[in-house]
């Protein structure tokens, strides 16, 4: 328990460990736990990324938020009318045949 530190110490007394190997297991485990100084700049480096890419992530959702809305923006305000076109020869068209008698 003297290698232990302070803050260390009292979660391995309470853990009620009835053996060595028991109260060398919750040390290790109590340990791990602890944020250290190297774990918690790991952990603080890890943590600026993930909210740089949160923060980059929301910028490019907003982004497509915005050019979305101006797109319905600019669909809603496209009308399609009816084109009325004169009727062409082709809807005109009717088959005739000729009858021609070679000799």
């Amino acid at each position: 328990m003297r290698d232990i530190t302070k803050e260390l110490r009292s979660y391995v007394a309470q853990s009620g460990a009835a053996t060595l190997t028991e109260l060398v297991n919750v040390a290790r485990v109590a340990e791990l736990a602890a944020p250290g100084e190297v774990s918690s700049q790991v952990d603080t480096t890890m943590i600026g990324q993930v909210l740089n890419e949160i923060t980059a992530s929301r910028r490019v959702a907003e982004k497509n938020a915005t050019d979305l809305q101006r797109l319905t923006a600019r669909f809603e305000a496209t009308t399609v009318g009816s084109i009325d076109r004169p009727e062409s020869p082709a809807t005109r068209r009717r088959v005739t045949f000729s009858i021609v008698i070679f000799s």
